[in-house]
């Protein structure tokens, strides 16, 4: 079975970034979130997929939950993303 993350933004329906875990998104968004605040993440969507067809997401506050959720020690982790973070 196939499984990746893709990062969605919810207002334009664009994709944002795919990831090969769960963890790796989660760990952007946390880097976005502490920098712009929980805010900045409401409005995107975490979707998984298997076999190429998307089988649940995370969005609005269950979103910032997963990211609130995450071990300090991920913390302060420079991202690719977090640098066009106000331009998504």
């Amino acid at each position: 079975m196939s499984v990746f993350y893709q990062l969605i933004d919810r207002m334009s329906g664009n994709v944002i970034k795919d990831y090969e875990t769960e963890a790796d998104a989660l760990k952007e968004l946390d880097v976005v979130a502490r920098e712009h605040g929980f805010d900045e993440i409401r409005d995107y969507a975490l979707l998984r997929f298997e076999d190429g067809s998307p089988v649940n997401a995370a969005m609005e506050d269950g979103l910032v939950a997963l990211v609130q959720a995450l071990a300090p020690r991920y913390w302060g982790v420079e991202t690719a993303i977090a640098g066009t973070a106000r331009r998504w």
